[in-house]
């Protein structure tokens, strides 16, 4: 796997003073070897660019309803971003069909918005287990404890504070692949759908 991270300075500062940039770096790290960016290549995203868009791996599905996510995860897949309910400023092609469902999973570390310094951002074994419905072998006991947060029971009556868009989470989604035997390919995405206005 080859792929790169860019962090602005100030931004990464930031994350170093308070604390968050071991958490921030492992999820940009997790995009760079396919979360989130190889859904679609691999057929595991359903519904895309909808407000019902899911990551499909069986796996991934069986670890939300495992820790608690069953009304969520319970109707083949797991929900991933869909941006409804959020200002278009906050939410958009870094976050969208990439990430798990902030409303839904809240503090995971693989939702889009970065939490406030006192929250731990939990690497599940959902996503755990994602990795390992795109192909990958995993370790599911390097997982995090995480429980899916009972629904209508918002951040801030867990003690949370505000969310905090992270507007430097581009992700750019993988060019090319390269086989066991080092055969490089190119990933093949159908472009998005055209709307014709009338």
């Amino acid at each position: 796997v080859l792929g790169v991270m860019r962090f602005d300075r100030d931004d990464i500062n930031n994350l170093v003073n308070d604390g968050r940039a071991e958490r921030v770096v492992l999820h940009e790290m997790l995009h760079v070897i396919g979360l989130g960016t190889l859904w679609e290549s691999k057929n595991l995203l359903a519904n895309k660019d909808s407000a019902n868009v899911k990551f499909t791996g069986p796996k991934a599905t069986a670890a939300c309803v495992e820790a608690g996510g069953l009304p969520a995860c319970g109707n083949g897949g797991v929900p991933a971003e869909s941006c409804v309910g959020f200002p278009p400023a906050n939410c958009g092609r870094g976050s969208q069909n990439g990430h798990w469902r902030e409303t839904i999973f809240e503090q995971e570390l693989m939702t889009p918005f970065v939490e406030p310094p006192v929250i731990f951002l939990p690497y599940s074994n959902m996503s755990i287990q994602s990795l390992a419905d795109i192909g990958y072998t995993v370790n599911r006991f390097a997982a995090d404890p995480f429980t899916v947060p009972f629904p209508n029971l918002t951040i801030s009556a867990q003690g949370g504070g505000s969310l905090q868009p992270s507007s430097w989470d581009i992700v750019l989604k993988p060019r090319f692949s390269i086989t066991a035997s080092g055969v490089v390919r190119a990933i093949e995405v159908a472009p998005p759908a055209t709307r014709s206005v009338r």
